[in-house]
Formats: structure tokens, sequence, C-alpha cells
């Protein structure tokens, strides 16, 4: 005869689900940057960030050799 768990195993498993799912949802995709401008050419590659919180730019850059 197959013996039942308790409600309270049940219960125990379903909040710690729901804990790390709250937790996923909480740090999934929380960037203060936001893309300003991305530039791709032949020998060029600059992407500007602006810091939502202080407003400040980040310049990241590349020139390719001639």
């Amino acid at each position: 005869m197959r013996q039942r768990r308790s409600t309270s195993f049940g219960f125990l498993v379903a909040s710690a689900l729901l804990v790390a799912a709250a937790f996923a949802a909480t740090f999934a995709g929380c960037s203060n940057e936001r893309e300003v401008l991305d530039v791709e050419a032949p020998g060029v590659d600059l992407e500007v960030h602006e810091n939502t919180e202080t407003g400040e730019l980040n310049i990241d850059g590349e020139l390719g050799e001639e």
C-alpha cells in the first residue's frame, strides 16, 4: 500500500518554486543602461549606452585597420 505524502510537503515544494520564480523574475533584465546608438559599418563598430539613473553616457567602439 502506498503512503500519501503530507500536504505540508506539497505546500513546501510549491512555496519554494514560487520563491524561485519570483527571484528569477525580479533580476531578469534589470539593467540600468539603455542602448542609445549602435553603428556597425565596415571598419567601425560603435555603441553608446546611457545610464538611466545618472544620465552618464558610455561610448564603446572599435575602428578597423585600413
